[in-house]
């Protein structure tokens, strides 16, 4: 890897015991119940992690954009060769709302907030 790849990896993980051990306070977890795969191909950890788990499917809130959405199709691949099954879910208002955001943030939040109902 180079210089910026490794800087990358290294923030990743640093954001994942961050939110891993955020999240073991919020929902007051022993360490233990937490678990924090530092494998870096996406496929590889999921796998791995279902089938200690003895997991047939994983269900995931479906990635709009980005790193998680770009290894989608690998992750599935893999956990289909290991016969475990993945279902992305779409909340109705992402589908609705999904279609907006186009520009970023603020052209998304000026063009969809007068349509929100509050």
């Amino acid at each position: 890897m180079n210089k910026p790849e490794l800087l990358r990896a290294d923030y990743l993980r640093a954001s994942l015991h961050d939110g891993t051990t955020r999240a073991a306070t919020y929902w007051n977890l022993r360490a233990d119940q937490v678990e924090l795969i530092d494998n870096p191909s996406p496929a590889m950890s999921l796998a791995e992690w279902a089938e200690r788990l003895n997991l047939e499917v994983i269900a995931l809130s479906r990635p709009g954009v980005g790193f998680l959405r770009d290894q989608l199709p690998e992750v599935e691949a893999h956990l289909k060769e290991q016969g475990i099954g993945l279902v992305t879910i779409a909340r109705r208002w992402d589908e609705n709302l999904c279609s907006y955001a186009r520009r970023g943030f603020f052209a998304f939040w000026n063009e969809t907030k007068p349509r929100l109902i509050w």
